[in-house]
């Protein structure tokens, strides 16, 4: 089954394209735009006050794509054939 992570969440027709900055909630400009012009205050989930937006794009999952946490707790890319020996310090 795919994600659903990339539909905003008001909606769910739209992706996600915009991040409200500071509380970083994400949702479609049309959303934004409607809540905004209905004289809502603040984000539509948390009612933070919007100081300023992001266009951002979520890509889709991909689950061929697979992500390991180093020892520094950065994200690893990992190709299907390759492995990563665990060291300790």
């Amino acid at each position: 089954m795919g994600s659903t992570f990339q539909l905003c969440k008001i909606c769910a027709e739209n992706d996600k394209d915009i991040r409200i900055e500071p509380c970083g909630h994400l949702l479609c400009t049309p959303c934004l735009t409607s809540w905004q012009d209905s004289e809502g205050q603040g984000c539509p989930f948390c009612r933070a006050e919007i100081k300023g937006t992001e266009q951002i794009v979520v890509d889709p999952f991909d689950p061929k794509r697979q992500h390991k946490a180093g020892s520094m707790g950065n994200l690893v890319d990992l190709d299907e054939d390759e492995e990563v020996a665990e060291t300790s310090e």
